[in-house]
């Protein structure tokens, strides 16, 4: 169960975390994928912004103690300029065929580790470091541009995976959520502009990839203020943005498949 302390009872066990709230009981270090995502982070880091690949032998290992582990068919990963540490990296994991879950058409699965915003860690994952504090981008201008990189990155590994792949096993749409627009969030900025970066950094990496948009407020109105080829309030770059166009598109089957979590025409994807 990816890293989930689950009894006998089947049901996931719950702690109290370090404010009092009851949460799964989770430990990375029994998770495969995290096992996996720092041994590609470990390649992808020394040659940034140039996607690294899993080993045969890396898959094996992340999977060892589990009692399933023929699953990962390969994994993809790209960092950031930042390097050090995985915040903005991406990671597109495939699965072998019997192994996707509820359709084969569920092609995989991406990863990305968002931007620091606040110093702040997920529920279940206890009281974090004084240390990472150092990772924090405190400057809303600086923390949207990292969005950006973050969802570059994430198209970027997809593309790359998409050249190699066989054309059964490449990815025609990913579907996507607002990233660092909670918990992590910069506190001088808002979900829509953290969904608006998110979404003009995919459209600078994507090069005939589908994205379907999680439903929310903020994700609407961001979308809305991209086709008007708005960018973030606060977002600054020397980066050239070309013209929004019509591969990123918020459609009917998108916001059914997040709501009853089925499609009636699946196509090969990744969440």
């Amino acid at each position: 169960r990816l890293g989930f302390e689950v009894p006998e009872t089947g049901a996931v066990k719950k702690v109290k975390d370090h404010q009092g709230k009851m949460v799964p009981s989770f430990t990375k270090e029994k998770c495969p994928l995290s096992k996996l995502h720092h041994a590609v982070f470990a390649q992808a880091k020394k040659k940034t912004n140039v996607p690294a690949e899993a080993t045969s032998l890396e898959i094996a290992e992340s999977y060892q103690d589990c009692n399933v582990r023929d699953v990962v068919k390969s994994c993809t990963g790209l960092a950031s300029f930042v390097g050090e540490k995985p915040f903005c990296a991406a990671f597109l994991s495939t699965f072998k065929p019997v192994y996707r879950p509820f359709n084969p058409q569920n092609l995989g699965l991406v990863y990305c580790v968002g931007p620091l915003g606040i110093n702040q860690k997920a529920d279940g994952e206890g009281e974090p470091d004084p240390e990472r504090e150092r990772f924090v981008y405190n400057d809303p201008q600086e923390f949207l541009a990292r969005i950006f990189d973050v969802a570059a990155n994430v198209m970027k590994c997809v593309e790359f995976h998409n050249k190699a792949a066989e054309p059964g096993d490449r990815v025609e749409v990913i579907r996507v959520p607002v990233v660092s627009g909670g918990t992590f969030m910069n506190p001088k900025v808002n979900q829509t502009q953290v969904a608006l970066a998110l979404l003009w950094g995919l459209e600078s990496g994507n090069e005939g990839t589908r994205v379907e948009l999680m439903p929310s407020d903020a994700m609407r109105e961001a979308y809305t203020l991209y086709r008007q080829d708005v960018l973030p309030s606060t977002y600054q770059s020397d980066t050239k943005v070309e013209k929004p166009f019509e591969r990123i598109v918020v459609s009917r089957d998108a916001w059914s498949w997040c709501c009853v979590g089925a499609r009636s025409k699946p196509v090969k994807s990744v969440p």
